[in-house]
């Protein structure tokens, strides 16, 4: 039987399901539901954090 993990994503407040093997700090995946750029925090409990890729921040 395959083990699957459950998070909540920030940005929407939908439950994302990983297999084990994508549950790992620092990987970066999008949130099924609405699209979301979430890194993985805490591995236990299943914690995202959003990205917010701010290209406009670069102006001078």
């Amino acid at each position: 039987m395959k083990k699957i993990v459950e998070g909540i994503c920030p940005a929407c407040g939908e439950t994302i399901y990983l297999p084990p093997a994508d549950v790992y700090k620092g990987n970066v995946i999008h949130c099924p539901v609405c699209g979301a750029k979430l890194e993985i925090i805490e591995e236990s409990p299943l914690d995202f954090e959003e990205i917010f890729d701010d290209e406009e921040d670069d102006d001078i």
